[in-house]
């Protein structure tokens, strides 16, 4: 049985990109693979990994095979899989035989020019082999590699996304409202709403995908929240146009929005035109006016015909067809003309190329360590001070378990020659999910606080 780590971030719930991360695993695992998540060290290092496989499956419905925080992958692991740009790195130091890229986004564009849009560009030069979701994405980041970079299409859930042969409001509209993303245009999406609003009064908008609510009187816009699949579908099932705008990758939910049978509203661009095959896409001007244009444009007409669209069974098997050809080495080289290699930069010394990695490996370990529960019934804290410490001083410090403060406890350090030391007997309900608070605070012996 081939043993896969997937390499992660902890999830944030409602994770469009991080639910394709577990449909893929889910889908390994069915198929011979044991999958396993690896969460990046010095990524949130306040989650344990307990709780991140509590979230996961929660969150997702997902139960991976362990969640684990280590400093490298194992060498019994046959495949790692790098999901995210800050974890591309961390994949290619392994000494895992296969190395994969699950590449959902052009990430270097989530940032402006500087040394982040950089360092993210620069995972796509990494001994990685890629994956995409989307053919404009494969089409994307193919410059980088010398093989075709495979990609599978956006698969929907046909069962669950079923157009609704029932009553929908005529003028309801429900748009994915992400302003943590500025890839998903939320000035110009709410800009286009308040035009809408303000042109017909007919017209209703739902916004979803984000608990951060939008500052509004109007008694048009509701605000659901992060939702459940199946409350997304229910809520497509209601609607008669969706609005989901990227200025980079698409979503996957305007195909799932057409699936239901909705008109959908998407941003027109090379990165957006490429990987949808319906007429049911109405592209608008990048503008809050284009987008109000076409939103209103949508609303006069009947759906057409949605077209094919692709399963998501079809979107995984395309997904685990990629794994088994860059095991059996069955992708071939594409042929291009190689670049003038004047225009290459210096390469890479490779001593300072071991260098960089050796220092990479010890601060992920550092920060693996860090992340690990550390099972004790007491905590120390030494200070160390310098020569010009005040004898007067008194320090002393307030510790608690719980969010009231109900059980806050104070205790004096010890002064042994130039440091303080004090041991606090930790509570008996803590656990390694709890947080133990201490606060320190000085004061002068012979004066006030």
């Amino acid at each position: 049985m081939n043993r896969v780590a997937w390499v992660i971030s902890p999830p944030e719930k409602g994770s469009g990109g991080f639910r394709t991360i577990c449909t893929k695993a889910c889908y390994l695992d069915q198929h011979g693979f044991e999958c396993h998540f690896f969460i990046l060290p010095g990524s949130e290092a306040y989650k344990s990994s307990g709780t991140v496989a509590e979230q996961i499956y929660l969150w997702f419905g997902y139960k991976p095979k362990s969640v684990r925080v280590e400093h490298t992958i194992p060498c019994n692991f046959d495949i790692a899989i790098a999901t995210a740009w800050p974890t591309a790195e961390f994949v290619a130091f392994q000494s895992t035989p296969l190395k994969l890229y699950f590449i959902q986004d052009y990430e270097p564009w989530f940032y402006p020019m500087g040394e982040c849009y950089l360092r993210a560009e620069n995972t796509y030069r990494l001994d990685l082999k890629p994956i995409t979701i989307g053919r404009w994405l494969s089409s994307k980041v193919s410059q980088y590699y010398p093989l075709p970079v495979p990609f599978c299409d956006f698969g929907v859930d046909l069962e669950l996304y079923a157009a609704n042969k029932n009553y929908r409001e005529p003028f309801s509209v429900c748009a994915i409202y992400q302003p943590g993303k500025d890839r998903r245009l939320s000035g110009m999406l709410i800009k286009a709403i308040e035009l809408v609003c303000t042109y017909d009064s007919r017209v209703s908008f739902y916004l979803y995908g984000s608990n951060q609510k939008v500052s509004t009187d109007s008694d048009r816009i509701h605000q659901l929240g992060v939702l459940t699949t199946s409350e997304c579908a229910d809520l497509y099932s209601r609607c008669s146009v969706g609005i989901s705008l990227s200025a980079s990758n698409p979503s996957r939910l305007p195909f799932e929005m057409l699936a239901s049978g909705l008109n959908v509203v998407e941003v027109f661009g090379e990165n957006t035109a490429y990987d949808f095959k319906s007429n049911a896409i109405r592209f608008s001007e990048t503008s809050p006016e284009g987008i109000a244009s076409a939103l209103l444009s949508s609303l006069n007409e009947t759906q057409v015909d949605c077209g094919e669209l692709a399963s998501i069974e079809v979107e995984n098997q395309m997904f685990l067809d990629a794994v088994f050809n860059y095991q059996n080495n069955t992708v071939k080289p594409k042929g291009d003309t190689l670049a003038d290699v004047r225009t290459l930069p210096v390469s890479i010394n490779d001593e300072l190329a071991q260098l960089s990695r050796d220092v990479a490996l010890i601060n992920y370990k550092i920060s693996a360590d860090a992340q690990t529960p550390v099972c004790a019934n007491h905590a120390s804290i030494t200070l160390f001070m310098n020569k010009d410490f005040d004898s007067h001083t008194l320090i002393r410090a307030a510790y608690w378990l719980r969010s009231d403060q109900s059980d806050l406890k104070w205790i004096d350090f010890n002064r042994n020659r130039d440091q303080l030391e004090m041991a606090i007997s930790l509570p008996s309900q803590i656990s390694s999910e709890s947080i133990l608070y201490i606060h320190l605070y000085s004061s002068d012996v012979i004066g006030d606080a």
